[in-house]
């Protein structure tokens, strides 16, 4: 593990998170898949954005501005537990 000069700790550099405006024919899945590859993610985009897209995941309001997470925040069984919720929504 790096040290910082203080002698504490230094924690991992984490990609910031990055915006995205949803467009005319986005859905989580869609925008999961261009983004990180795999559109069973989406469960991810859900959690981080779900007080501005409200409780259905499938309404998406064209100019949203969501915020798409760092995917290297999440841990294998997160990342897993997301793919499950994903394809059995």
């Amino acid at each position: 593990m790096k040290m910082h000069i203080d002698g504490g700790p230094k924690l991992p550099d984490l990609a910031p998170d990055r915006l995205y405006s949803v467009k005319q024919g986005d859905s989580l899945s869609l925008i999961a898949g261009r983004q990180w590859g795999d559109v069973l993610f989406w469960p991810l985009l859900y959690n981080a954005n779900k007080d501005l897209v409200g409780p259905n995941p499938n309404y998406l309001r064209i100019g949203l501005r969501l915020t798409i997470p760092d995917i290297s925040r999440f841990s294998q069984a997160e990342l897993d537990q997301a793919r499950t919720r994903g394809r059995h929504w």
